[in-house]
């Protein structure tokens, strides 16, 4: 388990590729990305899913 921390935090040297690596891990394990901007009834139900703060997506680390 310790491993699999280490290769994570050496492939994520950044915040905006931690959630990239995050986001592929999901989708790997049956999860789906729900965009935020669909209106709510195009939104299928689905057990696993996930959303990602649009802002941090784009590398924007500011807070306002």
């Amino acid at each position: 388990m310790i491993k699999r921390l280490i290769d994570f935090l050496n492939a994520s040297p950044v915040n905006y590729l931690a959630i990239s690596n995050l986001c592929n891990e999901l989708e790997k394990n049956g999860f789906r990305h729900i965009d935020p901007r669909e209106p709510i009834g195009k939104v299928k139900r689905y057990t696993k899913s996930y959303e990602k703060d649009p802002q941090q997506a784009q590398g924007n680390t500011s807070n306002p």
